[in-house]
């Protein structure tokens, strides 16, 4: 059954695109390490981003037969609102989309916050109760505790922390009592009043409206522990936090370090904050700006190259292989002259082909002289998910990423799926793309896009085809004309799984440098590294348009 709300297209991050509104965001690398300095300060626990957990907020029954979802364990309707909040109670994530039924763990899974830390979008970890499951990017309560170092971990460090997300709660709710009583409108209208409150509730925190948060009582927050168990991960991730700031070694030491620090710097405990953010800001300066001079060298670099390309190929041919001889122009532009035979003329501008064009033409000769168009540019995307069929990944790609499509004539707007490669996670694959050369450097150069809830990688694609079986190229191990599959490893009448040199460890041997006289033959066939390989990369680039 589908308990996901999908009433309406509003959210909180729809917020931020105005500018200068103080809407709801995850901290950003600007005020990143100020937020967790607040939190360390609360109870010593480190690298926390924000406190997460979540809170009914009653409804009138909505009807109808799905109605019964909105009852929650208290036995009211409601909608399960998700929020993130950080040391000074601003409201940075929230996600209220979900039945009152719905489990905390069931919210946070489905969230566009988990999908943001699985891509790395997000740095560091979330603090919640034990109704989350503990994991790389959420630190939750020990159940049992039975050490010194586990206890503190549960009552001074997380409880004290945690504590921030009760308050938000209570002062949100006490700021805007619609929130605690019955918000009797209809589901889209409801979802839109809570997201916009807590905006407002961050634009009242801004404005030093802060009165309301002394008198606010902290919610009473009924927690239900997860039924998911501890993965190996987050288990592995919390011991680390409990050897290297809970234990009572750890605190000493830390005890140690700090009252040496105060003897040095000759400051008192209340002077050491801005004395260590003064020296972090320094830091990170002397780093920008290293950092700054290495952009302008790398500038540098590109800039002098692009003076020089013509095409990929021509950039792999003056990088990878010694010239013999006078340079040869790169295969940009190309004509065909057509008699009893095919002669394929190529030239590095426009203009160089146009006038041999007109030469040809123009002596009547009889010759027939056709302009070849190079084949469009291939990229893959890298990890999507099966579930998303080639139409859907197309429409994806354009929906959530329209800035990689704004501004393309119509000629250049052009974008196919060519074929999908085998992954070793068998919910994932890899999609191969035809597309313009303009649309190629604009996804390739961003690295990145968006698929579905997932941000996948993007590189090129080589249009070199290699068979399977008899490890040549030009064909795949559809058309191939040999019978007995040949080993990439050593070379052998054998599949890979079954060649005993590399089961014993025997270095690699490519078939293709051995038939060619190569020195070097150490490598796999498939290997990127392979000359041969790289020589046949380098024609088959030769009639694809990069620029």
């Amino acid at each position: 059954m589908e308990h996901n709300l999908n009433l309406t297209s509003f959210h909180p991050k729809d917020v931020n695109s105005v500018p200068n509104t103080p809407g709801i965001c995850m901290p950003n690398l600007d005020d990143l390490r100020e937020v967790k300095a607040q939190f360390f300060n609360i109870a010593g626990f480190p690298n926390r981003i924000g406190c997460v957990d979540g809170s009914h907020i009653p409804i009138q029954s909505p009807g109808g037969e799905q109605a019964e979802l909105f009852r929650n364990r208290k036995g009211f309707f409601s909608i399960n609102v998700q929020v993130v909040c950080d040391a000074k109670l601003y409201i940075r994530d929230t996600d209220a989309r979900w039945h009152g039924s719905i489990h905390d763990s069931t919210v946070y899974h489905n969230s566009f916050l988990r999908a943001r830390l699985d891509n790395n979008e997000i740095d560091d970890h979330l603090l919640g109760d034990s109704a989350y499951p503990c994991g790389r990017f959420m630190m939750t309560p020990i159940l049992n505790p039975t050490t010194n170092a586990e206890r503190r971990y549960n009552q001074s460090a997380q409880i004290k922390t945690r504590n921030t997300v009760e308050r938000t709660f209570g002062v949100w709710k006490r700021r805007f009592a619609c929130l605690s009583q019955k918000i009797k409108l209809k589901l889209d209208h409801t979802l839109a009043v809570i997201v916009a409150t807590a905006v407002l509730h961050n634009i009242a925190l801004q404005q030093n409206d802060t009165a309301i948060i002394d008198s606010a009582p902290e919610e009473d927050i009924v927690t239900e522990p997860t039924k998911r168990s501890l993965s190996s991960e987050g288990n592995h991730f919390r011991r680390l936090l409990l050897e290297q700031y809970f234990s009572l070694e750890i605190e000493k030491a830390h005890k140690k370090i700090k009252k040496k620090f105060l003897q040095r710097n000759n400051i008192t405990e209340e002077e050491l904050e801005p004395v260590i953010m003064a020296k972090l800001d320094e830091h990170t300066h002397r780093i920008e700006k290293k950092l700054q001079a290495l952009q302008e060298k790398l500038e540098q670099h590109n800039s002098s190259i692009e003076t020089q390309i013509r095409t990929y190929a021509a950039v792999a041919t003056t990088t990878t292989t010694k010239s013999k001889g006078p340079e040869k122009p790169s295969a940009t532009q190309s004509i065909m002259v057509k008699s009893k035979n095919a002669i394929d003329s190529r030239f590095a501008t426009n203009e160089e082909r146009e006038k041999a064009k007109k030469k040809i033409a123009g002596e009547g000769t009889g010759l027939v002289v056709e302009v070849l168009k190079n084949r469009n540019s291939l990229l893959v995307l890298k990890g999507v998910s099966k579930d998303i069929n080639n139409e859907e990944t197309v429409a994806a790609l354009r929906n959530q990423n329209s800035e990689l499509f704004s501004g393309l004539d119509p000629e250049d707007d052009h974008l196919s799926i060519k074929y999908r490669k085998k992954t070793r996670n068998p919910q994932t694959t890899h999609i191969v793309l035809s597309t313009s050369p303009i649309l190629w450097r604009k996804i390739t150069g961003a690295s990145k896009v968006n698929i579905d809830l997932r941000r996948v990688v993007a590189l090129d694609q080589s249009p070199l085809v290699q068979c399977t079986r008899c490890l040549g190229y030009g064909h795949s191990k559809k058309y191939c004309s040999d019978k007995a599959d040949l080993c990439s490893h050593c070379g052998g009448q054998h599949t890979i799984d079954k060649c005993t040199k590399r089961q014993a460890s025997s270095p690699p041997s490519s078939i293709n440098c051995q038939k060619s006289k190569q020195e070097k033959t150490e490598h796999n066939a498939f290997s990127e590294t392979c000359p041969v390989r790289r020589r046949w990369g380098e024609l088959a680039r030769s009639t694809t348009a990069y620029l």
